[in-house]
């Protein structure tokens, strides 16, 4: 229960939001972007906790409109049952989103060794960057767009043999296997999805890459509003529930 929180009504839904089982977004980042310097419900809640973070882990469901369990929030501390206990922590380098730097990447023969600035958002399905590193990735998989699904897609045959995508942050290697990154979503011609995209609308000040659940899935983000850090470990999986849906 939270007492007398202001909250923001939307006069209008974009299409997008209209076709999701949702009834609408709960803000998770920091204060200092909130509408109308409302206090965000996010921290009130925590200030009834020991600690002034939570935990998200993402579960590979694909039954989640159904009533499939599609994660879990932990509120208040660390998800000890569904993470791993070890913690690499990283300094934010922004108090607006979980905006942190990463080192470079590496997937397949390309790679790179630009440090650029990133952000985790449980708010977006896929991972997003320039438009040259996707491009870069796609063709190291020989990923084809298809205008029909409007992604790109390559055989679902690939799923478990593609190379890892890797992102270098704050000295520590994240790999992300091809079947996180590669999702079969029952399309036709045995075809599954590259999780990637293109960000196109920045400007100077923005993060150029956002880190979403493709990432979240593969490692528990833990978000540290006390630390002003953020935290990455290993996330725990049903193996068969993962079989049974892929």
């Amino acid at each position: 229960l939270i007492p007398h929180q202001s909250f923001g009504v939307a006069e209008r839904i974009g299409r997008t939001f209209s076709l999701q089982p949702i009834d609408g977004i709960f803000g998770m980042a920091w204060p200092k972007i909130a509408s109308d310097n409302i206090e965000p419900p996010l921290q009130r809640i925590l200030r009834k906790f020991g600690e002034p973070m939570f935990t998200v882990w993402m579960s590979r469901s694909a039954d989640i409109a159904l009533g499939g369990v599609g994660g879990v929030v932990t509120y208040g501390g660390f998800d000890s049952v569904h993470c791993n206990a070890n913690i690499s922590w990283v300094n934010l380098t922004a108090q607006t989103f979980w905006q942190f730097s990463i080192q470079g990447y590496s997937l397949g023969n390309v790679s790179s060794a630009v440090e650029q600035q990133a952000i985790s958002d449980t708010g977006t399905s896929w991972i997003g960057g320039p438009r040259k590193d996707i491009d870069r990735m796609l063709n190291a998989l020989n990923a084809s767009f298809s205008s029909r699904f409007h992604a790109h897609t390559l055989d679902c045959s690939r799923r478990f043999d593609a190379p890892d995508l890797v992102f270098k942050i704050d000295s520590q290697l994240y790999a992300i296997p091809s079947y996180e990154y590669i999702l079969n979503a029952r399309l036709e011609d045995n075809r599954c999805m590259v999780t990637l995209f293109v960000k196109d609308d920045f400007d100077d000040d923005v993060p150029r890459w956002t880190f979403g659940d493709t990432f979240i899935r593969t490692y528990c983000n833990v978000y540290d509003f006390g630390g002003s850090r953020i935290g990455f470990s290993k996330a725990k999986h049903n193996n068969d529930l993962y079989r049974k849906y892929s």
